[in-house]
Parts: C-alpha cells; sequence; structure tokens
C-alpha cells in the first residue's frame, strides 16, 4: 500500500489518486509484502515438486498451466481475485499429486529393507521418518509460533501500519469543518503567513499524541514545512509564515495541512459517521 504514498515514492502514477497501492506485479508485490523470507517460502513451495521428482515429464501439464497463470501476473495482479488464485492452488496441488504417483510407483519396486513394529518399510519413507517425530514436530511448531509472534509484534510498529494511504488521500474541506489526513489550501494574493484554527481534534489523541504538519509549497517546491504534536482535543490554533519577505503574488502558492493519521467516529462509538476523519478547523485566517 506504501507505493500509493506520494511521500514516498513521488511518483503521480502510483499515487492514490491514480488508483496505485500495488506494483501490477503478483511475484514483486509478494516479495515486497513478505519479504525475502516469505518470498523464498513462496518459491519452496512450487520448487519442491521438480526437486522431489524423478521422472520431470509428469510435471510437464501442471507445469504449462501453471506458467499460463504466472505468464499473466508478470505485469499484472490477476491472482488478488479469489477464482484465479484457486485456478493456480489447483495447478500446484496437481504438481504434488505427481510427487505421490512417483513414490507410488517406486515403492513397488525398491528393495524394503527396513521393518518398524512388524511393518516394511518403503526406502523413501526411511529419508522422512525422522519428520514425523513428536519432538521434532514440537520443535518446529514451538519456534514458529515464536517467530509468528515476533512478526506480529514487530509489524504494527513499522511503516505499512501507521501510514493510512486511504486517509492520505486529499479531500476538500468538509461542510462540518472536517479535513481528511491531507488538505490543500490556496494561499490568497498578499498574504505572508496563516493561522489555522482548531475546533477540535482527535478524540484519543491525550493517549496517542498525534502528529501533524504545515507545508509550504511553490509550485511543487518545498518552501518550508513545521511540524507539531497535538496531545489536547480544546480549540487551539496552529500558525505558519512564509519566509521572511515573501509576500504571495498570483502564482502557485499552497499550504499543505497533514495528519499521520485519520480516525472514524464509528468505530469509536461516538456517531455513525464512517468517514475517515483528520482534524476539524473553525476557521482559518491570514496574516
Amino acid at each position: 500500500r506504501q507505493s500509493a504514498n506520494h511521500d514516498l515514492t513521488r511518483s503521480l502514477f502510483l499515487s492514490v489518486e491514480q488508483n496505485g497501492e500495488n506494483a501490477h506485479n503478483y511475484f514483486l508485490q509478494t516479495l515486497v509484502e513478505t519479504g525475502l523470507i516469505g518470498f523464498c517460502a513462496f518459491a519452496l513451495l512450487l520448487i519442491y515438486p521438480f526437486i522431489r521428482t524423478a521422472n520431470k515429464r509428469l510435471l510437464i501439464p501442471a507445469a504449462a498451466a501453471l506458467a499460463a497463470v504466472f505468464a499473466g501476473n508478470l505485469l499484472a495482479h490477476s491472482m488478488l481475485v479469489r477464482e484465479n488464485l484457486l485456478l493456480a492452488v489447483c495447478f500446484v496441488a496437481l504438481l504434488y499429486a505427481s510427487i505421490t504417483k512417483q513414490d507410488t510407483t517406486s515403492a513397488k519396486n525398491e528393495t524394503v529393507s527396513l521393518m518398524t513394529d512388524g511393518r516394511f518399510v518403503p526406502m523413501v519413507g526411511q529419508r522422512l521418518a525422522w519428520l514425523s517425530q513428536p519432538k521434532v514436530l514440537l520443535a518446529a511448531t514451538v519456534i514458529a509460533l515464536l517467530l509468528i509472534a515476533k512478526e506480529t509484534y514487530q509489524s504494527f510498529k513499522g511503516s505499512p501500519f501507521n501510514v493510512d494511504v486511504q486517509c492520505q488521500a486529499t479531500r476538500s474541506l468538509a461542510r462540518d469543518g472536517w479535513t481528511s489526513g491531507r488538505l490543500l489550501i490556496d494561499v490568497p494574493v498578499g498574504a505572508h503567513g496563516m493561522i489555522l484554527n482548531l475546533a477540535t481534534t482527535q478524540p484519543d489523541v491525550a493517549t496517542r499524541p498525534l502528529p501533524v504538519s504545515l507545508t509550504i509549497w511553490f509550485n511543487r517546491d518545498l518552501l518550508l514545512k513545521k511540524d507539531f504534536i497535538l496531545n489536547q482535543t480544546i480549540p487551539q490554533s496552529l500558525a505558519i509564515d512564509l519566509p521572511e519577505g515573501t509576500l504571495a503574488t498570483p502564482d502557485d502558492y499552497q499550504i499543505e495541512f497533514k495528519v499521520q493519521r485519520c480516525f472514524v467516529p464509528r468505530n469509536f462509538g461516538i456517531n455513525q459517521d464512517g468517514r475517515r476523519l483528520g482534524i476539524k478547523i473553525e476557521s482559518v485566517d491570514w496574516k
């Protein structure tokens, strides 16, 4: 989702206004979203049947069908559609079914050399028998759970989760004075500063202080940025001035107001308003 964050990519093509938010390549998307460990697990899932199967001809039908699905995802992301993903899963299952077919055929011709509990075990079973030991399974489960817990704990402190792309979409000021996470204000001719009078902030700022910023742009060039931390819901004011000696001209001067996160009143039990809201503005005064 970070691809739609203009501050990160500086790309209009990827921005939320142009319906960005993905890499238009399923495999690159998988790498970005899950990291090297997730991508390697994904790759191992597909490569394993080719490693285990001696007679590769058994894999041709499923491999050809899977390659056709994958080819369509090199420049797209059609497997995000459930039906296409399930189709790919069926082809992967067919690859693994070929392993079972080979093992069944090989077991009939292999020399049985090991007897356990009075039963003969094929050579293929001998190689993987240690994986079924209770201690091995328990250790693997504990390690997996610890890694999952660690990833889950760390992920909610990372950047993909503290930037709400829908919040950062630029919207005009609502009739009731609420902004989204990003508001652009045109600077009138002759002004040299602005005071933003806030009616109220987000309901949880006392426990989760809210970073906001005011940025002055001139023809898309950044002139000045000022950061604030809001931790009260009472009315307050934010002020910013153009660089010393500068007056707004008919050229393109803009002030960008931005909050780090939005809130949904319905989620707080305040009312049934389902909008993503930033800050409520009482008025804008120009110096």
